[in-house]
């Protein structure tokens, strides 16, 4: 089951552009590093109230 807002590719993608581990992603969100690695495996899919925060980094990335 995925979000088509943010797929297991797109999470993997964001984190990678940024250089950075899962685990940092996770203290970044404020989540667990199994949390990070259930959404890029596409066998859980961030809640609302993340989204916010992954477009931010998102857009961070993009406007380097």
């Amino acid at each position: 089951m995925t979000n088509s807002g943010w797929p297991p590719a797109r999470l993997k993608d964001l984190r990678k552009n940024m250089g950075i581990t899962q685990q940092a992603l996770a203290l970044r969100l404020g989540v667990t590093e199994d949390t990070i690695q259930n959404w890029e495996s596409g066998r859980r899919t961030p809640h609302r109230f993340i989204w916010p925060k992954l477009a931010e980094m998102e857009r961070s990335i993009m406007g380097q």
